[in-house]
């Protein structure tokens, strides 16, 4: 196996010299080489995984989704508080104008 086509060297903050990063083609074929425990959990991961990127077509990534997920409920929260005050200050408007409760309308 040739090292230089398999291995990157990136600089990472906070840290002396440059870390090795192996390509995912490197990382898979040596976990399904080594005889331990480690090498056992991660042919069970990778197997895992794999099985289900053939089932599903696709990856979720929980962690991710859940931020996500956070972020569009904090954003649904913030545009709703907005929009209340904007209809209240349509409702006075109609209100206002037409002479009649806005509210019986809507």
């Amino acid at each position: 196996m040739i090292r230089e086509s398999n291995v990157h060297f990136l600089h990472i903050a906070n840290v002396d010299r440059p870390v090795q990063f192996y390509s995912l083609d490197v990382i898979i074929s040596v976990g399904y080489r080594v005889k331990s425990k480690r090498g056992i959990e991660f042919r069970q991961w990778a197997s895992k995984i794999l099985k289900q990127y053939m089932i599903d077509g696709y990856a979720i990534n929980e962690k991710r989704l859940n931020a996500l997920q956070k972020t569009v409920d904090i954003q649904t929260r913030m545009l709703a508080d907005a929009l209340n005050v904007e209809e209240k200050d349509i409702l006075r408007a109609v209100n206002l104008y037409t002479g009649t409760d806005a509210v019986r309308l809507v």
